[in-house]
């Protein structure tokens, strides 16, 4: 059964933190990816960089209407949580239970987490276990890639 966990992280006990993306394409390989993760808002300290490394799969969608999004209350171990691993969620399994070569040659074990915020929800599948950076003030990234 499908079922959304705890996803141990320094905001997960904060309601609806502010979340962005920052996708780097990489040639011959999957894209990299990062979540900037503002618990307080925008303009308050700390930030967090949650970084995903290679992705598989992801979606940005804004909060107040996020179509297929929506599970059941059942499926949350814990509700009214940030962040989560989805455990056996649809995506998961159409990952697993086929053959997907991705580049970079990762096969597997993939996994599944979101992050439920004010500004958007993300969901990310990846076969890491993604970093989380603490940021306490103002910084500069710089995101390059070669096209």
């Amino acid at each position: 059964m499908s079922k959304l966990i705890r996803w141990e992280t320094p905001f997960t006990d904060k309601r609806y933190p502010s979340v962005g993306l920052l996708v780097s394409p990489r040639p011959n390989r999957t894209d990299s990816l990062t979540a900037v993760v503002a618990p307080d808002g925008l303009d308050t300290y700390p930030k967090y960089l949650v970084n995903f490394g290679d992705v598989i799969a992801f979606t940005c969608m804004e909060e107040a209407f996020h179509p297929e999004l929506h599970p059941d209350a059942k499926v949350f171990d814990e509700p009214g949580l940030s962040a989560y691993q989805y455990l056996e969620s649809d995506w998961l399994k159409a990952y697993e239970n086929g053959v997907h070569f991705v580049a970079g040659g990762h096969l597997g074990p993939f996994y599944h987490y979101a992050i439920f915020g004010a500004d958007n929800n993300v969901e990310v599948i990846t076969p890491t276990v993604p970093t989380v950076d603490r940021i306490d003030e103002k910084k500069l990234l710089v995101i390059e890639c070669e096209v």
